[in-house]
């Protein structure tokens, strides 16, 4: 009666496993967003097409975390970001100097960039979802 209990348990464990292993994961959609540095960026600017969107955070801000694990991971906003935008993550204590030379006040900021690296907008603090797919649809509607 044991074996039996214990071999249903590690059978049951296996297909839980499996399960979570193959089924999609909407939640971690921005997993698949490809983030930059500004130095990255800075290589291949001539050839970037497309707006820019930076993301100012830090380890210790939590709404820097909720943006993250929330607002990024919406399936809506990582194809509006995918699809659109040039991005780029700016870690404000490793990088000062270029928090500073975006004028950075507040975290999470926001900045939004044309190709040719005019200022579009900037909004600071979290944005949830369903407004940040709104500001993003703005944005990918201006010239």
């Amino acid at each position: 009666m044991h074996k039996q209990r214990t071999a249903a348990t590690v059978l049951l464990c296996l297909a839980l496993l499996v399960l979570f292993a193959v089924a999609p994961d909407d939640r971690n959609a921005a997993g698949s967003l490809q983030w930059h540095s500004i130095r990255q960026y800075a290589d291949v600017r001539d050839s970037v097409d497309k707006k820019i969107y930076i993301h100012f955070w830090a380890d210790w801000c939590g709404y820097c975390r909720k943006m993250e694990n929330v607002t990024f991971a919406n399936p809506a906003v990582a194809n509006l970001l995918r699809e659109n935008f040039f991005l780029i993550k700016v870690n404000t204590d490793r990088d000062r100097r270029v928090a500073d030379a975006f004028q950075v006040r507040g975290l999470p900021s926001n900045l939004f960039l044309s190709a040719d690296g005019s200022e579009i907008a900037r909004r600071v603090g979290y944005i949830p979802p369903r407004t940040f797919v709104q500001v993003l649809e703005a944005i990918v509607s201006t010239n």
